[in-house]
């Protein structure tokens, strides 16, 4: 999780997607959280759930420091 730089959340229901942050991830990060994985199950999809339907059908990409650096390097 060191490595994690940003993550890409997709809702697979209404298409919305957003991209979060070092700073908001390590907001989510709590006790029992190690991996990728753990994080995305805490995560919803906010309009989602406020309309009542299923807000956990979501997509996680995760973004490592040498993904950055790769992107640098291309432009």
């Amino acid at each position: 999780m060191d490595d994690l730089v940003a993550l890409g959340v997709g809702c697979e229901n209404c298409g919305r997607k957003r991209r979060l942050a070092r700073s908001h991830i390590a907001r989510l990060i709590g006790p029992g959280i190690h991996t990728v994985e753990q994080l995305g199950q805490r995560l919803k999809c906010r309009p989602c759930a406020e309309r009542g339907l299923a807000s956990k059908n979501i997509t996680i990409v995760p973004y490592y420091r040498c993904d950055v650096a790769v992107e640098v390097k291309g432009l």
